[in-house]
Order: structure tokens, then sequence, then C-alpha cells
């Protein structure tokens, strides 16, 4: 080796040494480009996997049915599924409308449902105790107050079905009947609201004596 490098010129020693310093350079960058793509791999991966997982699934789309819809499509349900499904819609719906105080969109409702309960021939049990929990659902003391003065108009043409549900809705429609008909200086509104009174019977008695 030593009389080979004797024998090199120096210009073939600084060829060889540069050719040397370029290997290592090149297996330096080899290593960084290996580097590299281990580092990348897993973000390779995960992108990969994405592109091969099936797309999401498309949020599932608002129910887009009003409270009017749903009331009219439970008017003449008689499949207790079906007539369930529409029911709890109605809740759901129906309690932003009760918050929001939209009595007039309720009483569509109140109306359908106690005529469920009172539907001749008789509905099947099932279907009327999913009627008479809607019902008594949408029966808060807002609605009741609503009822009640509807019931006081002269020219009420529900008032039949008006007696009806308040008589369903028992001591709180009794109690507000009393408080109205109190306050009122109608003599045809006060006869309105006594009419449904003495229906009540004998329950109505203590309420009336609290008041005395």
């Amino acid at each position: 080796t030593g009389v080979l490098v004797n024998a090199l010129r120096p210009e073939d020693l600084l060829k060889i040494k540069r050719e040397l310093e370029e290997k290592k350079d090149k297996e330096r960058k080899e290593l960084a480009e290996e580097k590299k793509k281990e580092e990348e791999a897993p973000g390779e991966a995960q992108a990969q996997e994405a592109e091969k997982a099936p797309p999401p699934q498309e949020a599932e789309k608002a129910d887009e049915t009003t409270f009017a819809d749903l009331i009219s499509l439970i008017r003449d349900e008689r499949d207790f599924i079906r007539y369930q499904d529409l029911s709890v819609r109605l809740k759901e719906k129906g309690e932003a409308v009760l918050m929001e105080k939209r009595l007039d969109e309720i009483f569509p409702a109140c109306l359908v449902f106690v005529e469920h309960l009172s539907t001749q021939p008789r509905l099947a049990d099932d279907l009327r105790t999913l009627a008479s929990e809607r019902l008594r659902s949408f029966l808060n003391h807002d609605m009741i107050i609503y009822l009640v003065q509807r019931l006081a108009v002269k020219d009420e043409q529900h008032r039949g079905v008006i007696n009806s549900i308040l008589l369903f809705a028992g001591e709180d429609a009794a109690r507000a009947l009393l408080d109205s008909i109190i306050d009122s200086g109608d003599a045809v509104a006060r006869r309105n609201l006594f009419n449904l009174i003495v229906r009540f019977g004998k329950q109505v008695r203590p309420l009336v004596e609290e008041r005395l």
C-alpha cells in the first residue's frame, strides 16, 4: 500500500480524496432521505387509510316535517308503530311550540287526541294510551288558560271539545275555571264557565271552599 501511495501523483491523491468525500456525502444524503421517509410514513399511512376509508355518511337530515304536518299524519293513523313514531315526533316539536307559547298551533293537536280518546268505534287500547299521554303532555298551565279563555267566548265553535279537554285536564283546569269565573265581568262568559265547572262534580267543592 505504501508503495502504491508513493507511486501516486499528488493530483491522484486529491482525486481519491474527492471521491471519498463525495461517497460519504452521498451516504449522508441517503441516510437523511431514509430518515425523512420514516418520519413521513405515519402521515402518509394515515392519508392512505383516509383515502381507502369509505366516505363518512351524511349527517342525518333534520326532520323537516312541520308540527301541523304531523297532526295531519296522525289523525287517521291506526298502526301502533307508526302512531307511536308520530306521537314522539309531535312531543319533541310540541315542546318548542309550547315554550314559544304558540298555543293556536297546539290546539289542533289537542282536538285530534281528544277525538282519539272518544272515537266510535273505540280505538285500540294501546293507541288510546298514547293519545292520552300526548294530550296530557300538551296541557301545561298556559294551554289550560288558553282553553278556558276560548271557552268563555260566546261563539266558540269548539266548545264541546274544549269541555272534554278541560275535564280530561282535571283539577288544574277546575282551578283555572274558578279563577276565571271570579274575575270575569261578562255574564255570558260566566255562564259558559259555570256550565263546565258543575260537570267536575264533587272534586270542585274543596276548590270552591278554598276561595271563600
